[in-house]
């Protein structure tokens, strides 16, 4: 059964033959997600019992409005969670403190880039 017949076996009841052009094909990449799109199409008509065909266009926008929202943060949510930094300070920071004296002009720039020994490194969590 392809999306478009799955979308119309679960809200036909509740969609006029002549609208139902309008919420097909759904606004979804597999049958798993045509079965969820439907489940929000068919609580929006509980919800909003629509009457003209401008109430019915207005709840195939906010649908696919929420649909949409919804495809964004599981995207956000992807790319949060597959960011790794490229490089790591652990090395530098597990360096042994130069004694006095015989510091390289390095070890001053480093000290002005690195956190102080034994600060943790806190990574910012906004985005």
């Amino acid at each position: 059964m392809n999306m478009s017949k799955r979308l119309i076996s679960i809200a036909a009841a509740k969609v006029p033959r002549p609208l139902r052009i309008i919420f097909n094909p759904p606004p979804v990449s597999n049958a798993a997600d045509a079965k969820i799109y439907s489940t929000i199409v068919a609580a929006l008509i509980a919800e909003i019992r629509p009457r003209s065909f401008r109430e019915w266009l207005l709840l195939k926008d906010i649908a696919d409005f929420d649909w949409a929202i919804r495809q964004l943060r599981l995207f956000k949510t992807a790319i949060v969670e597959s960011y790794e930094p490229k490089t790591s300070l652990a090395p530098l920071l597990a360096l042994p403190p130069v004694p006095p004296g015989t510091r390289d002009p390095m070890w001053d720039m480093l000290d002005r880039v690195l956190p102080p020994r034994g600060t943790p490194i806190e990574r910012q969590t906004e985005l």
